[in-house]
């Protein structure tokens, strides 16, 4: 037994040896076209079962764990353990041999055996594709068996005949491993596509464009190595899952982008497998709970970009495995208790980009194995407390771009293992002192672009481990010293854009470890040199954008400082910055550096020190000092040379002439950027020779700015990308044998001729060239800009065709600052439609031309139209077809006259006379104005009087409405109810109905005292005839409220409606006639009183049953009509929906219901 396996083991040495490994000067190379395939391994398994078995190991076999299991009638038998065989098939990359794929495929075994053995050596990785026609017609280019393979289907075709099947595909089926079938999908070609072929090696297929919404998976059911589905870009898929033999097999299903709006309960009944479900990208409302609870074993839920308004609680109660969830870009609103209940190992979460107001404080709760939550771009204004307290595994926080206005001091309590935070661009005003307390653990936050103004001294304390500070754009006046000292681990700090006038001592004393400080565009008049004393390890220095007008520090391990867009007045003392590479110094107020010491550092590579406009600053340095100190440093003695490693050189507006002589007479550098200028650089200063000499051969810039240089050649043996001559007065002519990227020669008043080799962008302005072919053609045709240009253009011969040119091929034409461009027909003319096309046919160009016409006469405005059809041979194919065109016309303050744009002046006598009468009509208007405020003053002195008097009014009228209880003369007891009782009384000679609120219900019901006094105050206020009149109120000797009203005799609403309207009209002629008072009144006794009386006017209208009917519902009508105009709601509206209705009349959009609020009272 054990020589066999010591046999085995041998062969599979010999043969991944022999075929995969090859010796190459001491190098071990691995061929991997040579490697046995995972058949071969397989295969040789197997042969070593049988002869394990022909040894007497019965019952043995290869499984995924690498045990054998023998027969337990084997006295002496035990389990063989073959791992290290295993291990030997994973290095080759097989992670499970084919006998144990066939032995648990799902597909019938005649399928399975149906597939060939191939040996990888035999296929190559190669993507093929072909093209599947209208006319089941599959056109490949050199199909061969290929591991990848994708079809397109063109148009849509009709159900093929037996003579049309798509038989190519069958022969190179075989070998696909990846299989992309995209295009207009119709399911007459797709199932003939997908059944002719032998499918059986496909382990991922992508289906994109189904022409069908109904889906079956069981067309699937011949790929029997299926573990990737993904179908994509179906307006309204809906699958179907039944008899899919599959199911138990696939590992991921990607349904993005297919319009589906719901599932199924059963969709994915059956995948139990199912690792990954993306469901991105459709139009989701709410989670699919149902169809979600099959799937045991998913691991990765993407639900982003659908229109999920609400998550239920426990909508994820089912994904127990679930480590990944995405829920961003949603339309969620509030996440409350419960949400994600069940998801206990949920490691991501996503919820940026979702209209988020609120979280409660439990939502977390179930997350205790969560490593990262993101809630970015959201609209929540604070955090409730313990909202992290269970999250203790948390480590990555996102909460961005939120509108965060507070946080609570516990608001991260709970997060031990916390080691990035980002809370920038919210609208935090303050940061309490003790809301990092536990985040011992943190290393990363930023907290920029919010309002925070102050920084508490404590604030950073419990931070000992941080190492990235990120709190630019806050509005920090002031740092207090101590604020970094707990922050010892602190390597980059980020404090720009902040209106810090001072820098503390010792404020940075603490930071040994930092290595990069950006400090721009601040307030900094001065930075003491003690205060940067302790960065030893500072490797990065921004202190642009202040006001400095020295610097002096001394940092050893400094590599790069940025000074740029200070009044520097004094060049740096970088002696102290040993280990400097790069120095910017642009727009500085120098007048005299000296770079001796610049120049003679080890490393420097990049000096840019442009002065600012109007300074004269001259550059020199001493020659023997340099060579001599760069000599010691390169260990080179007795040369007259040095080598710099200078790759960026920037003196624009420096007087480098010595600097530029000492380079080319004792230094070797390979510059790949130069720029240099000022007046006096000739080709007596330094030849264009010399400066071509200290370009490196592949040059990124190029820059002669301000010179006097006559003529130039540029370098013919450098390859240069962006070449600058720009505003050199004396320059005629240039010449350049170089293919260039970028060409500026704008200001060269003087330039005449141009000489060039092909260049994609080209600015000429303020130049003398003249209109050229060449233009847009092989020079500037991506770009071309030629700004104030001559007036000598408007009458060249070859204007019209270049523009012509310009406005077909380019994609920025620049023509702006040319007055003489005053004709706008001329460029209608000579512009052609321009047209966009899709992708079904070819393109004139990717996009329609920016033109800029500023300062000129004209404009342009680009014009949109239309859509088409396109024939292919006979066939006709629908195809989108945008065309641009150009529609000039005269620029405002412009009009046309004899074909050119002239100024639109009027005439002063047109302007004049409108203005004399409009200051004759002003002066009168003020002189009534001043008059009508006169007694505007008058008139507020008496109503302010009349205001005192009317108050006193209103005074007195709230006390006549005060009755007092012994006024009146209680007559009967007129009717009953739960809440009060309603007696006949006489009121100063007055038949009144007293309503008098029962003693009990003030003691157990304050909220029906509540609605009794809110019923006064409206009371008060009415006054309607068909209204029961309201003449007081008042307190009983019990301390009992009562209301004193109108008396109707023939009582209530109701009671009138159950009589005989016959009799009640009898009733009302006696009243007529001098019988009692026929008055009607609808009151409701339990709930408000109401509200309707008959009026006395119409008696005589009234003359049959049907006529009083009618009279009752207009009375009933009109009072509630004028009820409703005082904003009162019926009693008899739900308060739910009162509120309601008060909510969506709110004048703040933000107080308004959201659409889920109003689902969920069922208005939808």
């Amino acid at each position: 037994m054990v020589l066999v396996l010591v046999l085995v083991f041998a062969v599979v040495g010999v043969l991944v040896h022999e075929s995969a490994v090859a010796q190459d000067e001491g190098k071990v190379i691995i061929d991997t076209q040579q490697l046995p395939s995972c058949s071969d391994l397989s295969a040789m398994a197997g042969d070593m079962v049988g002869l394990l078995e022909a040894h007497g190991a019965g019952g043995t076999y290869l499984d995924s764990i690498a045990h054998t299991k023998f027969s337990h009638d084997t006295p002496n038998a035990g389990p063989l353990d073959l791992a290290p065989l295993q291990r030997v098939l994973n290095a080759m990359g097989c992670q499970q041999t084919q006998s144990l794929a066939a032995a648990q495929a799902v597909v019938s075994g005649s399928a399975v055996a149906g597939a060939p053995r191939r040996n990888r050596r035999e296929v190559a990785d190669i993507h093929s594709q072909c093209v599947y026609t209208t006319g089941h017609e599959l056109r490949c280019e050199g199909l061969v068996p290929a591991t990848g393979l994708t079809i397109t289907f063109q148009g849509r075709g009709t159900l093929p005949s037996d003579t049309q099947r798509p038989v190519p595909v069958m022969d190179a089926s075989v070998s696909v491993q990846r299989l992309t079938l995209t295009g207009e999908l119709d399911h007459n070609r797709l199932r003939s596509l997908l059944f002719v072929g032998n499918w059986t090696s496909v382990e991922t297929l992508s289906l994109s464009g189904l022409q069908f919404v109904d889906f079956s998976l069981a067309m699937l059911n011949g790929f029997a190595a299926l573990r990737t589905l993904q179908i994509s870009d179906t307006l309204h898929l809906q699958l179907d899952a039944r008899d899919f033999a599959l199911a138990p097999q696939l590992l991921r299903l990607e349904l993005a982008a297919n319009g589906i709006t719901d599932l199924r309960p059963d969709v994915f009944a059956g995948l139990s497998a199912l690792s990954v479900l993306n469901l991105a990208n459709n139009r989701l409302t709410a989670v699919p709970s149902d169809a979600l609870r099959p799937l045991r074993s998913l691991t990765q839920l993407h639900l982003n970009d659908n229109p999920i308004v609400s998550v239920d609680p426990g909508a994820f109660r089912a994904l127990t495995a679930l480590t990944f969830l995405s829920l961003w870009s949603a339309d969620i609103s509030s996440i409350a208790n419960g949400t994600f209940q069940g998801l206990a190992r949920l490691s991501t979460l996503r919820l940026s980009n979702n209209p988020l107001r609120t979280v409660e404080a439990g939502a977390f709760q179930p997350l205790t194995m969560l490593y990262s939550l993101h809630i970015s771009t959201t609209e929540l204004t604070t955090l409730p407390s313990g909202l992290f307290v269970t999250t203790t595994r948390l480590s990555w926080l996102d909460l961005r771009s939120n509108r965060l206005q507070s946080l609570p001091p516990d608001a991260f309590q709970g997060l031990q293992s916390l080691t990035l935070l980002f809370l920038s661009s919210n609208r935090l005003t303050a940061l309490p002192a003790g809301l990092f307390a536990g985040l011992h653990q943190l290393s990363h936050l930023e907290f920029s672009s919010n309002r925070v103004g102050q920084l508490h001294s404590r604030l950073f304390s419990p931070l000992s481990k941080l190492q990235t500070l990120r709190v630019s754009r806050n509005g920090i006046t002031q740092l207090p010293r101590d604020v970094f000292a707990p922050c010892t681990a602190l390597t980059a700090l980020h404090l720009d854009f902040n209106p810090i006038r001072a820098l503390p001592d010792g404020v940075f004393e603490h930071l040994t470890q930092l290595q990069r400080l950006w400090f721009q565009f601040g307030g900094l008049t001065s930075v003491a040199p003690e205060t940067l004393q302790g960065l030893v390890n500072l490797q990065e220095l921004l202190l642009s954008g202040h006001q400095l007008t020295t610097f002096e520090a001394t940092l050893p391990s400094l590599v790069d400082l940025n000074l740029n867009y200070n009044p520097l007045q004094r060049l740096p003392d970088v002696s102290s910055m040993p280990a400097l590479e790069d120095l910017y110094l642009t727009r500085h107020h120098i007048t005299h550096m000296d770079l001796t010491h610049v120049l003679s550092l080890r490393n420097i590579t990049a000096l840019e020190a442009e002065a600012a406009q109007g300074v004269e600053c001259t550059a020199t340095l001493q020659p023997t000092q340099v060579i001599q100190r760069q000599q010691q440093q390169q260990q080179r003695q007795n040369e007259d040379r040095v080598v710099l490693p200078l790759l960026g050189l920037v003196l624009l507006n420096v007087d480098a002439g010595d600097v530029l002589k000492f380079l080319v007479a004792h230094a070797d550098v390979e510059l790949a950027t130069l720029e240099v200028g000022w007046p006096g650089l000739t080709q007596d200063t330094v030849t264009e020779q010399d400066l071509c000499s200290l370009l490196a051969d592949n040059v990124a810039r190029f820059v002669l700015s301000n010179t006097g240089y006559t003529h130039l050649t540029l370098c013919r043996d450098k390859i240069i990308d962006a070449v600058a001559f720009v505003d050199n007065k004396q320059l005629a002519t240039v010449t350049a044998h170089n293919s260039l990227a970028q060409l500026n020669l704008a200001g060269c008043e003087q330039l005449t001729r141009l000489d060039a080799q092909p260049t994609p962008i080209l600015d000429i302005s303020r130049t003398r060239l003249q209109p050229d072919s060449m233009f847009c053609s092989t020079l500037g045709h991506r770009a071309f800009v030629a700004q104030g240009m001559p007036t000598g253009w408007r009458e060249h011969a070859q204007l019209d065709a270049m523009l012509a040119k310009c406005l077909a091929t380019v994609d920025i034409l620049d023509l702006a600052e040319n007055t003489w461009l005053d004709q706008p027909q001329r460029v209608n003319e000579v512009a052609a439609p321009i047209q966009l096309l899709n992708n079904r046919l070819r393109n004139e160009r990717d996009h329609p031309p920016a033109l800029e016409l500023h300062g000129t006469r004209i404009q342009c405005p680009l014009g949109v139209n239309h859509r088409g059809f396109v024939f292919f041979g006979n066939v006709r194919h629908d195809a989108y077809s945008l065309h641009f065109s150009l529609n000039c016309t005269c620029a405002l303050g412009f009009k046309l006259s004899a074909g050119r744009c002239v100024r639109d002046v009027q005439n002063v006598a047109e302007i004049a006379a409108p203005s004399v009468i409009g200051g004759l009509l002003f002066g009168l208007l003020m002189a009534w104005l001043s008059r009508r405020y006169r007694g505007l003053t008058k008139r507020i002195g008496l109503q302010e009087q009349l205001l005192v008097e009317r108050d006193e009014e209103v005074m007195a009228l709230k006390q006549a409405w005060e009755v007092e209880y012994g006024e009146l003369r209680m007559i009967k007891r007129v009717a009953a109810g739960a809440f009060g009782v309603v007696f006949k009384a006489e009121w100063d000679t007055v038949m009144v109905a007293v309503k008098v609120l029962q003693q009990a219900v003030m003691a157990f019901d304050e909220s029906t005292v509540l609605e009794f006094k809110k019923e006064v105050e409206f009371l008060q206020k009415t006054r309607h005839p068909n209204v029961v009149r309201f003449f007081g109120a008042g307190t009983d000797p019990n301390g009992s409220p009562f209301l004193v009203l109108e008396f109707v005799a023939m009582g209530s609403l109701k009671d009138l409606l159950q009589k005989d309207m016959e009799e009640v009209l009898m009733g009302v002629e006696q009243g007529a006639n001098g019988g009692t008072d026929a008055s009607v009144i609808a009151e409701d006794f339990g709930e408000e009183l109401t509200l309707v009386s008959t009026g006395r006017d119409k008696r005589d209208e009234t003359t049959t049953a049907w006529d009083l009917k009618l009279r009752l519902l207009r009375d009933v009508a009109s009072g509630m009509a004028f009820i409703h105009s005082l904003d009162q709601m019926h009693r008899s509206t739900p308060e739910w929906f009162q509120s309601l209705t008060h909510k969506c009349m709110a004048q703040d959009p933000r107080e308004r219901p959201s659409f889920g609020e109003l689902k969920d009272h069922h208005l939808v």
